[in-house]
């Protein structure tokens, strides 16, 4: 069984899926961390605009 690492970026799934849609697909760690920080990075800058007090807090 082949298995395909790489980032989330839309056409290289769709790429897989193609050629080879019988092996799974792993993400890599950095492009999995990168867009958790992001989504932590909006939800605090939304949470400081009701509560000044966790302004600092990144």
């Amino acid at each position: 069984m082949q298995s395909v690492c790489l980032d989330m970026g839309p056409a290289f799934i769709k790429g897989v899926g193609e050629h080879l849609p019988n092996a799974p697909i792993t993400f890599d760690t950095f492009h999995v961390m990168a867009h958790a920080r992001l989504a932590v990075d909006k939800t605090l800058c939304i949470e400081q605009k009701t509560d000044p007090s966790l302004k600092g807090l990144r």
